[in-house]
């Protein structure tokens, strides 16, 4: 159970610094951060409170597809763990996924953040921040 607090964690964590980091930088000025960051923490907070309230049924449906979505397999899938029975394929699946979400939203995050500080002063909203993501 430990373990896999440890790598889902750990993949949950850096998931979610990528996607600060991205957001992170397309604010020009420290006043409009909370703006940027507040829609990131919305996201965790809903995932907290549908886990939470699954918590009496962690081998429900909702439970098990919160389990495999990046955005929420790590709290859900250490809750499954913890609570449930779950077998080690679905832990390798979901970790997987988790992991290869977390390599994705990391490149697109660098992306992101070396066009943010080379724009520096001029505040890029997350649509151009897309468009001009494919036109390079």
């Amino acid at each position: 159970m430990l373990i896999t607090f440890a790598f889902f964690g750990l993949g949950g964590l850096l998931f979610y610094v990528f996607i600060y980091g991205a957001m992170g930088a397309l604010v020009s000025k420290t006043e409009d951060i909370n703006k940027s960051a507040g829609s990131v923490q919305f996201v965790i907070m809903i995932v907290y409170f549908i886990g939470l309230s699954q918590l009496n049924n962690v081998d429900g449906i909702l439970m098990k597809v919160l389990s495999f979505l990046p955005i929420s397999s790590y709290s859900a899938m250490f809750a499954r763990v913890a609570l449930g029975n779950v077998s080690f394929a679905e832990i390798a699946v979901s970790f997987v996924i988790l992991i290869v979400s977390t390599i994705a939203v990391g490149i697109l995050g660098s992306k992101i953040y070396r066009m943010g500080t080379l724009r520096y002063g001029n505040p890029i909203t997350l649509r151009n921040a897309f468009k001009n993501l494919k036109h390079e």
